[in-house]
C-alpha cells in the first residue's frame, strides 16, 4: 500500500511538471523558431514542427489574455451593503453555530493564540468581514459599533482581549482584500478539463442516466427525478453544491450512488458554480451572493419546492 501512494505521489509529481512545462516549452520553441539558428528541442518532421509552432502561438496569446484577466481582477468592486438589522443576524447565526471561539478567532488570525488577538485587530477583522476595508477606513460610527460588538462578546462568551488600541500589528486572512494570486495555466490543460472530461465524458454520463440540463437565473445544473414517483411518498429533494475543482466530473462515484441510493423518492440537483471550477478563464457569469441566492429561489419556485437537503463542498 504504502509502495503504491509513493507511486501515486511520483505519477502526480510529474504531470505537475508536465503542465507547468508547456508554457516555458512553447516560448522557448517560438524564440527557436523565429530568432534562432540552433535547435534547442530538435524536431526533424516538418508537420511536427508547424504543428507545435501553432500550438505555441496559441499558448502565447492564451497566456497574454490570462496576464490581462489577471489584470481585471486586481481591481476591487463595492461589497454588497449590509444594514445593521443583517450584519447582526448573521453574527448571531455564526457564533450560535461557533463550539470554539477561540480557536476559530486564531485559526482567522493565522494560527495566532487568542491571548494575542487585540481588540484594535479584531476591529480590522470585523472591517475586513462586514465592510470590505481596511481598519484606517473605518469611520467613528462604524468603528464604535464593531468596539461595542466586541465588548457585547466578551461578556456573553466570558472572553478576555487584550486592551492594545496603538498598533494593528497581528494579519489576518482577507482574501478579498488582498491581491488575487494566480497560477497561469496552460490552454491544454483547460482544453482537457473543460471540454474532454466535462464538456464530453462527465455530460454523456449524465445523459445516460437521464438527467437534464437546466439553466435557472445565473446558475446552471443537472437534475433528475424519477416520474414514476407518487407525490405522496416524495422526499425532500438533494442539492448539490460543487466549487473548485475540474467540475462535477470528480464526484461521478459519489453522485452514483446517491443516484442508486436516494434517486427513487428525492429530486436530486447538481449545481457547478462554474465561475470557481476549472472552466476557460472569463470573467463573465460570476454571480454574487445575492444573485446565486436569488437563483436558489428561482429553483425552489420553478419546482415548487418548500425544502431541501443541501450537500456543499
Amino acid at each position: 500500500m504504502e509502495q503504491l501512494l509513493h507511486f501515486l505521489a511520483l505519477c502526480s509529481f510529474l504531470l505537475i511538471i508536465f503542465i507547468s512545462s508547456i508554457i516555458p516549452l512553447s516560448i522557448i520553441w517560438l524564440i527557436q523558431i523565429l530568432f534562432l539558428n540552433i535547435s534547442i528541442i530538435p524536431i526533424s518532421s516538418s508537420y511536427l514542427r508547424i504543428f507545435l509552432t501553432i500550438w505555441s502561438i496559441i499558448e502565447i496569446i492564451f497566456l497574454i489574455y490570462q496576464s490581462y484577466l489577471y489584470s481585471k481582477i486586481q481591481h476591487q468592486i463595492p461589497p454588497s451593503h449590509l444594514t445593521s438589522i443583517e450584519r447582526d443576524r448573521i453574527i448571531s447565526n455564526a457564533l450560535s453555530n461557533i463550539k470554539n471561539l477561540r480557536h476559530i478567532l486564531s485559526k482567522w488570525f493565522m494560527d495566532c493564540p487568542f491571548h494575542n488577538i487585540d481588540r484594535q485587530s479584531l476591529v480590522g477583522w470585523l472591517a475586513y468581514a462586514f465592510y470590505s476595508k481596511e481598519l484606517q477606513e473605518l469611520n467613528d460610527k462604524e468603528y464604535e459599533e464593531f468596539y461595542s460588538l466586541i465588548q457585547k462578546i466578551e461578556i456573553d462568551y466570558q472572553l478576555r482581549i487584550a486592551d492594545d488600541e496603538v498598533t494593528n500589528t497581528i494579519s489576518h486572512m482577507k482574501h478579498i482584500l488582498d491581491p488575487v494570486r494566480v497560477i497561469f495555466r496552460p490552454l491544454a490543460l483547460y482544453f482537457l478539463t473543460n471540454t474532454l472530461l466535462n464538456g464530453i465524458i462527465s455530460s454523456s454520463i449524465f445523459y445516460l442516466r437521464g438527467y437534464q440540463f437546466m439553466h435557472i437565473g445565473p446558475l446552471s445544473f443537472w437534475t433528475y427525478h424519477d416520474e414514476t414517483c407518487n407525490a405522496e411518498e416524495e422526499e425532500d429533494p438533494i442539492i448539490f453544491f460543487h466549487g473548485i475543482g475540474a467540475d462535477l466530473i470528480m464526484y461521478q462515484p459519489f453522485i452514483a450512488r446517491i443516484h442508486k441510493e436516494f434517486s427513487r423518492r428525492h429530486r436530486i440537483i447538481l449545481i457547478s458554480m462554474r465561475c470557481i471550477c476549472m472552466r476557460y478563464p472569463s470573467l463573465k457569469d460570476i454571480p454574487n451572493m445575492s444573485e446565486t441566492i436569488h437563483s436558489i429561489q428561482l429553483i425552489f419556485d420553478y419546482y415548487q419546492l418548500k425544502k431541501a437537503i443541501f450537500i456543499g463542498h
